[in-house]
């Protein structure tokens, strides 16, 4: 006779319910890892990090893709868009199957180099930063994941001073600050510009944007958590632009610049991205060459003071990453193929290393999940 199996079930439902329980600790943070691929990199890959251990961890491969440098994702971390920064670069879409990602989208973005992904509040539109080519685009993104229709553009044109960086637009930044109103970062022209993007996809300027200082090469910028500032990271310059922001009429104000490098230092150097702790507390930024943080406290103008300069342990820190809850940092660091987990000092600023890196190839972009 054969014996009813339901006296298993209940087994069955308490190991599921504590994976998910232990899925959902506190302090435990999933990490993908967008890379470049003309090395040892496959594509991304994820990692984990348990805060109350201190502890980094590489969990494998999680999709194959081709340059992919720049991540976004959903509130939810369902559904994950990567640029290919390729030559006529494009879009991907990505959904979970485990601990595996599989692709459900790819569109061209219309523009070279693909560099920066943005998503908008609600989720409905994606924007890209396309550096060689000196545009961006605009596409519709659904509740599935998958991208509709195709992806309109907008070009920038104009150099700045520096014949080397900037013979032409390279747009290097594109960040939504609002659900159709987004600033575009151009390191070539030396603007940052305020664009509206309606339902159809129409995309209107909004006024001429903000003439950032001669030769600094605006890259990337962050807002700050509740305070109407905004910060740029000048790549050329070396310095941090701090503006105060109007988001009625979607115009800035440059208001202070100041170095991301310690006094005297005479190396090459171009500094990259750059964190605002939750609290609105502290900004960092990533400087390769010096290889290091650069640390600066956000009085109570919004302005910067320097804090200090913090080594990465490793080389040409790109990206990096403040996790939820503003007690951890962690740093890409693209030419030594590692990712270092720092402690964040609450009371001065200060970044202590916490014990833990792993080997990644060509880590070049973080972003964490629960």
């Amino acid at each position: 006779m054969i014996k009813s199996p339901v006296h298993f079930v209940p087994v069955i439902f308490c190991v599921v319910f504590t994976l998910l329980l232990l899925s959902c600790q506190p302090g435990k943070h999933k990490i993908l890892v967008g890379t470049y691929t003309a090395g040892e990199s496959e594509g991304i890959y994820l990692c984990s990090f348990d805060e109350n251990k201190e502890v980094l961890s590489l969990d494998g491969l999680a999709a194959n893709a081709k340059d992919p440098s720049f991540l976004a994702l959903t509130r939810s971390g369902d559904h994950v868009y990567a640029v290919s920064e390729t030559w006529e670069g494009s879009v991907l879409s990505f959904t979970w199957d485990g601990a595996q990602l599989v692709q459900k989208d790819s569109k061209p973005v219309k523009g070279d180099h693909p560099c920066y992904i943005d998503i908008n509040p609600d989720q409905s539109l994606i924007a890209i930063a396309n550096y060689s080519s000196g545009n961006f685009s605009v596409i519709k993104s659904m509740e599935d994941g998958s991208l509709q229709g195709d992806p309109v553009s907008w070009q920038h044109t104009g150099k700045g001073t520096d014949t080397t960086r900037q013979e032409g637009p390279h747009a290097h930044c594109a960040k939504w600050v609002g659900n159709k109103a987004l600033l575009i970062v151009d390191l070539g022209i030396d603007y940052i510009i305020p664009y509206t993007v309606d339902d159809d996809l129409k995309i209107t300027k909004v006024n001429e944007g903000v003439k950032m200082k001669e030769g600094c090469g605006p890259r990337h910028i962050v807002l700050h958590p509740s305070r109407n500032m905004v910060y740029a990271t000048c790549e050329l310059s070396n310095e941090v632009a701090v503006m105060e922001f109007d988001p009625q009429n979607l115009e800035l104000t440059a208001v202070q610049y100041i170095s991301t490098l310690p006094e005297g230092f005479r190396g090459s150097n171009n500094n990259a991205d750059l964190h605002i702790t939750p609290g609105g507390k502290y900004l960092y930024v990533s400087n390769r060459g010096h290889d290091s943080l650069a640390a600066f406290r956000i009085t109570g103008t919004g302005q910067l003071e320097p804090v200090g300069h913090f080594p990465v342990r490793g080389k040409k820190p790109r990206n990096f990453t403040i996790l939820p809850g503003g007690k951890h940092l962690l740093v890409a660091n693209q030419d030594s193929d590692n990712i270092v987990a720092f402690r964040i000092n609450s009371t001065d600023g200060s970044l202590e290393f916490t014990g833990s890196e792993i080997e990644v190839p060509s880590p070049v972009c973080l972003k964490s999940f629960r």
